[in-house]
């Protein structure tokens, strides 16, 4: 099987369990214990190991290969400790940890292996494939967990092991496990002085915020008002897969705008409305914007010249998503008021932030090629 082929399906793998994971995390977390705050510091010890080792790569230089085989044995791990001690607390603890340093280090190995060649075309069959992956995952996640939590744990377990096995056969020109230790940080300022950097991380990480609370509080809300959030996030992967055909007309930083207004309307829905067909069509347009603004920030990224450059900054913007899923909570302190219309409006609010900082960072022309 040619590497490119094992590169898209550990990228299935990986995204099909962590998607169901991503999805019933919060309840799994919650039936533990009935308490909404023990989601959050789920989500805390996730982001934070996912931090560290986004910050770990900055400094040393691992080979992309070795990153994915590294990354698939903690996830593994982390299926395995969730299989056998999913009603444990303090166990699914020390699993959130191991899924974070295992994101940490496989997303960003993978993109730069893509890139080596046919960038376009490989990120967006590698957004695609993200996107098929995590389409109906949830719903059926959503389904086996009510029929039988054990088995679903067992069924992540047995796909991570596969992906680790494929992961080990990856074929890498540059053998070598450490490339070398970052000293001067002179990479990471000339990303930081990027201008499609520095528009990339402020714009996705107000806008993410949004899709942490999703995942944060979405499914207990979802849960209470009798939704299913399965069918929320296979339309909202639905409309995320359909901009993945769209070429020419995403390339436009216009769209930007566009897409930051439709991740703006699917919170605006669900402040006024909870009509439950009416929020799934507005996660469809929701998907389409949040879809829309990781390709056209993934492709600039990708035309950086060097590897490592370009390694480094899929590192940091890939982790934005992630990291909106751990700011959330904070962010949205304020806002949490045992009121899920004002959590929402928190939201939206975000949203806004993000629209005039792209607003603003547009008009202003600075910035160095990477």
């Amino acid at each position: 099987m040619p590497d490119n082929r094992k590169i898209f399906l550990i990228s299935f793998i990986v995204n099909l369990v962590f998607s169901m994971i991503t999805a019933l995390l919060a309840l799994i977390v919650y039936t533990i214990n009935h308490n909404i705050y023990d989601v959050n510091y789920i989500m805390t010890a996730f982001i934070s190991t996912l931090v560290l080792t986004r910050i770990l790569l900055v400094k040393v230089q691992l080979s992309p290969s070795f990153q994915v085989i590294l990354g698939s044995f903690l996830f593994t791990f982390g299926c395995l400790f969730l299989t056998i001690f999913s009603d444990c607390f303090a166990m699914v603890f020390i699993g959130a940890l191991l899924f974070g340093m295992a994101i940490g280090f496989i997303a960003p190995a993978l993109l730069t292996m893509l890139t080596d060649s046919n960038a376009e075309r490989n990120i967006g069959i590698y957004n695609t494939i993200v996107a098929i992956a995590s389409i109906f995952s949830p719903l059926i996640g959503e389904k086996f967990y009510a029929f039988n939590s054990l088995m679903l744990f067992t069924f992540w377990l047995i796909l991570s092991i596969l992906m680790t096995i494929l992961s080990i056969m990856i074929k890498e020109k540059n053998t070598t496990l450490l490339i070398g230790v970052n000293k001067d940080m002179k990479n990471i300022s000339v990303i930081l002085s990027n201008r499609a950097f520095k528009e990339a991380f402020w714009v996705l990480l107000f806008s993410s915020i949004s899709y942490g609370s999703i995942v944060s509080y979405l499914p207990i809300y979802f849960k209470k008002m009798g939704f299913s959030i399965g069918i929320y996030y296979l339309l909202f992967w639905s409309g995320y897969i359909f901009v993945q055909f769209l070429r020419k007309s995403v390339a436009n930083d216009k769209i930007i705008f566009w897409s930051i207004l439709g991740i703006s309307l699917g919170q605006l829905t669900l402040v006024f409305f909870d009509i439950s067909y009416i929020i799934y069509i507005s996660s469809i347009v929701y998907g389409m914007g949040y879809g829309t603004l990781f390709k056209i920030f993934y492709l600039k990224i990708g035309l950086f010249s060097k590897k490592y450059t370009r390694n480094l900054a899929f590192s940091i913007i890939g982790l934005i998503s992630y990291l909106g899923v751990g700011l959330a909570p904070i962010f949205l302190l304020p806002f949490n008021v045992e009121n899920w219309r004002t959590l929402f409006l928190g939201n939206l609010l975000y949203c806004l932030i993000a629209l005039a900082l792209f607003v603003i960072l547009e008009r202003k022309k600075y910035g160095t090629r990477c």
